[in-house]
């Protein structure tokens, strides 16, 4: 599936040719098993781009066997975000958290796409 050929702005599942498929502006994935495969995933200084990536952390990490108090963490450093707030103590124990799980993961996977991604967007912010 070429990226150009589907834009979705807000993260919604979708049913393409029986393959359950979330997209994003610049991502689309698309599975037929628990495992999402992640393309062109761009860390800017864009808030919805990262609202983007939350949203997909979110899905992926809910499939994870990592502890779900991390998406109430992301939504919260979602917030600080917004606000501005890059050096306050939530987004600070978030990137640790994210840490932690980039280190017990496939670093090829979807899920280190993402955290990498969410790194990089913080540190350019």
């Amino acid at each position: 599936m070429k990226n150009s050929a589907i834009r979705i702005d807000k993260c919604v599942n979708v049913q393409i040719d029986n393959v359950k498929t979330t997209g994003f502006d610049n991502a689309i994935y698309a599975t037929d098993t628990k495992e999402l495969s992640a393309t062109n995933i761009n860390a800017t200084k864009d808030s919805n781009n990262f609202d983007e990536l939350i949203c997909s952390f979110n899905e992926l990490i809910k499939e994870s066997p990592f502890d779900s108090e991390i998406i109430i963490q992301a939504n919260e450093v979602a917030l600080e975000i917004k606000k501005g707030n890059k050096e306050s103590n939530k987004v600070s124990k978030f990137i640790d958290s994210i840490e932690k799980i980039y280190n017990f993961i496939d670093k090829s996977g979807s899920l280190a796409k993402i955290i990498l991604s969410i790194s990089k967007f913080i540190e350019n912010m």
